[in-house]
């Protein structure tokens, strides 16, 4: 439920922007609800939905929404350099084991002129929690300063970060 609020909040933000990308990366696509909603923003863009989980991957496939979809991690994206206008991750970087080489990765795939938008979970996030959880079913809980460093590390440029309490 806070994925889904999230990323609703993350499309809507897509409304102040006059893009109009012809190719979309929804990586960590999940159930595929974004990837869906994506597709009705930019009904002319091909939406690519990418899944570590074969079982969320097929379950996005018989939405029949995605242009392609892709079982694949985000370490190594099986897609071409400067190919995506827009690289939509929601909820996906508390989830990898290296941080800085999925911006370069993201990076390497957005066209010069692409748009990164993604949402993650803050250092601040799931307190009450802490004493229950073991640590493996915790997700990476990251500074949002830390992640405008390895943006710009990375070679983006002016990254906006909002953090929402």
């Amino acid at each position: 439920m806070i994925a889904e609020k999230a990323g609703q909040e993350m499309l809507a933000r897509l409304e102040w922007m006059t893009l109009e990308p012809k190719t979309i990366l929804d990586i960590g696509c999940g159930t595929g609800a974004m990837s869906l909603a994506l597709r009705q923003r930019y009904p002319a863009a091909k939406v690519i939905s990418i899944d570590l989980s074969m079982l969320m991957a097929e379950h996005t496939q018989q939405l029949a929404v995605p242009s392609q979809v892709i079982c694949a991690g985000g370490e190594h994206l099986p897609l071409r350099t400067d190919s995506i206008d827009l690289v939509f991750a929601n909820f996906f970087l508390p989830w990898q084991q290296d941080v800085k080489a999925v911006i370069n990765e993201w990076l390497r795939v957005l066209r010069p002129d692409g748009v990164l938008m993604l949402s993650a979970l803050g250092v601040d996030t799931l307190h009450e929690w802490r004493e229950v959880l073991r640590a493996d079913d915790t997700p990476k809980l990251v500074d949002m300063h830390d992640v405008g460093d390895a943006l710009i590390q990375a070679g983006f440029s002016d990254p906006v970060l909002d953090v929402n309490h």
